[in-house]
């Protein structure tokens, strides 16, 4: 046995899931993430966090999962994301509309931000509680609460003294005390009262973050950030994780990284990243996403791996993906590619250039990857060209032609 057990924990938790589960999809999804999880495991430094975000299907078989990789002890919580707001369709059960967040750490030395785990109140949305305690306004307006002074030690005679009148075993020195009476800060409402401190809401820490977060809008269909990617998470999102639970300069690892989120905030926040995905079209959009956000300079701070380089490269994409090899090809030159892959009627992607003014010349782009030439493929792109009144058409193919496709 290797790492303690951790080979053979895995494989009894595998064979608990079969035996529950059977063999279906559910059990082919643990299956293809338990050595993922392992391997995340091997690369965590000690400071480290998992963070794994699941819809609830499928959670609490994975936190079984991660126990066993993890250690139990090592489980932090797991927190609730309010994905949507309830709908009023579900007639036989709740709705569901709410995402999980399970939160391991590698050992007790994990990061954890304590500064990042409070929200700052919002005065115009204060809980109830906040609101009562923090009812009064100075002669500023500003809200604040009258706090005691009184230590609860009573055997202090360093801090028992006479103040304002009153004599009483106090938090503070007199020193400090005639200070903040100075400032004022301390407050005594009238002669004989016992003095207090005035603590100012907005220069408290805020309210603790707790494990179910609603306050994080979700993206619908006309937020500011949607890109499309069917399971695109809110960039608020990610960047309070990273924030709570890494430092600047740390390596953020997503290795699902899909359109780019969480290089998008770790970025953002000062963080190191690397995403992976095993698509182009989100290696694609993750550039296109960070030049869009930061500008073309970005480009010059990061390296992209895995994308095709010469022809073997691009056959090898070809053969695995046709769709990825459409879209590479596409971006290859400029151009931004199509949304959806299928009934484009040929055209992959369009591209665009200043013709002066306020006039662009718009290109339509169409790849064949395949060996299969022939001349209709010229025919169809011209008449596509002139029916969608198209400056000029682009035709990329992976395979020369000959005179035989003419």
């Amino acid at each position: 046995m290797v790492n303690g057990g951790l080979p053979t924990r895995v494989a009894d938790a595998l064979t608990a899931m079969r035996t529950l589960l059977g063999e279906n999809d559910a059990l082919a999804y643990l299956v293809n993430m338990a050595p993922r999880l392992v391997e995340l495991h091997r690369l965590l430094r000690p400071t480290g966090s998992l963070c794994l975000h699941c819809d609830p299907t499928m959670s609490h078989y994975l936190k079984v999962m991660i126990d066993a990789i993890f250690d139990p002890r090592n489980f932090r919580n797991e927190i609730t994301w309010q994905r949507t707001q309830s709908k009023g369709l579900s007639t036989k059960r709740p709705s569901n509309s709410h995402d999980v967040i399970l939160a391991y750490t590698k050992t007790d030395d994990a990061t954890w931000n304590d500064d990042a785990a409070f929200l700052a109140y919002d005065e115009d949305a204060l809980d109830v509680k906040t609101d009562e305690k923090y009812a009064s306004r100075d002669e500023t307006g500003r809200r604040c609460q009258l706090t005691s002074l009184i230590n609860p030690d009573t055997d202090r005679p360093n801090l028992t003294y006479e103040f304002l009148g009153v004599t009483r075993v106090w938090r503070w020195t007199r020193e400090r005390m005639e200070q903040a009476y100075k400032d004022g800060l301390v407050v005594q409402t009238s002669p004989g009262r016992v003095p207090r401190l005035k603590r100012y809401l907005d220069e408290q820490r805020g309210k603790p973050i707790g494990d179910v977060w609603t306050d994080i809008t979700p993206l619908n269909s006309r937020a500011a950030e949607r890109l499309g990617y069917t399971t695109q998470k809110p960039l608020a999102l990610l960047a309070r994780i990273l924030a709570i639970s890494s430092k600047e300069g740390d390596v953020v690892l997503d290795p699902f990284c899909g359109c780019g989120t969480t290089v998008d905030a770790a970025q953002r926040i000062g963080r190191r990243w690397i995403g992976v995905d095993i698509t182009y079209i989100a290696i694609d959009l993750i550039e296109k996403r960070l030049i869009h956000t930061y500008g073309p300079s970005i480009k010059d701070t990061h390296e992209v791996s895995g994308i095709p380089r010469d022809l073997g490269a691009a056959q090898a994409l070809f053969d695995r993906n046709p769709f990825d090899f459409e879209r590479w090809a596409v971006s290859r030159v400029g151009a931004q590619p199509n949304e959806k892959q299928v009934g484009d009627r040929g055209i992959d992607g369009v591209a665009r250039f200043p013709l002066g003014g306020s006039d662009f010349a718009r290109v339509l782009v169409s790849v064949k990857g395949a060996r299969s030439l022939n001349p209709s493929m010229v025919r169809d792109l011209g008449g596509t060209v002139e029916a969608q009144e198209a400056t000029l058409g682009v035709l990329i193919t992976q395979h020369e032609t000959h005179k035989g496709d003419a």
